[in-house]
C-alpha cells in the first residue's frame, strides 16, 4: 500500500508540474505584450522584450532567495521559470519576422541612449532578440527535469505554430530559430555547464 500511495502521489507531482508548465507557457507567449497595457512604456520595451525578468528569477531561485513550494518540500520554481522562458522565446522567435525593421519593431528603451533616438536599430534589435532568445533557452533547458516536461513544451510549441500560422509571418524562419537556438543550449548544458 505504501508503493502505490508513493506512486500516486509522484503521478499528482507531475501532473501538477505539467499543469504549471503548460500556464507558465502560455503566460510566457504574452508576458512581452504587456507593455501595451502600460502607459509611459511603448511597445517592444527593452522592459518586457528582454531576458531581465528570466535570469531575475533564475538568480533569485539559484540563490535559494526565491522557492515556489508545493507541500511544503517540492520546489516547483523550476517548471515555473522553464515554461514562462520557453513561452518567451516563442514570442521573441516570432518578433524576429517583421515586414520590416522600423517604429515599433525594433526593441524601444525607457530613455534616449543617443541624440533622438529611444530604440535600437535593425542589427541591435535582432541581435538582442537573438541573445535574449539564447539565455531563456539555456534557462528552460537547465530546469527541464524529464523527458515528459520536453515533451509537454515540445508539444506547446507545435500548438502554437500551428495556431499562429495564418496569423504571423515567418513560419519556418520561427522553427528553423527555434531548432537553431534549443540545440545550441541543449549542446551548452551538456558540453559546457556540465
Amino acid at each position: 500500500m505504501n508503493n502505490v500511495a508513493a506512486d500516486n502521489f509522484d503521478m499528482l507531482l507531475s501532473t501538477v508540474k505539467i499543469l504549471i508548465l503548460i500556464s507558465m507557457y502560455y503566460i510566457g507567449l504574452r508576458y512581452p505584450d504587456v507593455d501595451l497595457k502600460i502607459k509611459g512604456i511603448k511597445h517592444r520595451s527593452i522592459i518586457t522584450h528582454s531576458f531581465f525578468l528570466p535570469v531575475a528569477l533564475f538568480i533569485l531561485h539559484y540563490t535559494g532567495t526565491l522557492s515556489l513550494m508545493w507541500k511544503v518540500k517540492y520546489d516547483i520554481t523550476g517548471v515555473l521559470v522553464a515554461g514562462l522562458c520557453f513561452g518567451m522565446t516563442i514570442h521573441f522567435l516570432y518578433d524576429l519576422c517583421p515586414k520590416r525593421f522600423v517604429g515599433t519593431a525594433l526593441i524601444q528603451l525607457p530613455f534616449e541612449y543617443r541624440k533622438y533616438k529611444s530604440s535600437f536599430n535593425a542589427g541591435q534589435t535582432v541581435g538582442w532578440f537573438i541573445l535574449s532568445c539564447l539565455i531563456q533557452a539555456l534557462i528552460s533547458v537547465y530546469y527541464i527535469s524529464s523527458e515528459l516536461e520536453l515533451i509537454v513544451l515540445l508539444i506547446s510549441v507545435v500548438a502554437t505554430l500551428a495556431i499562429k500560422r495564418s496569423k504571423e509571418k515567418g513560419f519556418y524562419s520561427v522553427i528553423a530559430m527555434f531548432i537553431v537556438i534549443f540545440v545550441a543550449a541543449f549542446y551548452i548544458k551538456a558540453n559546457v555547464l556540465m
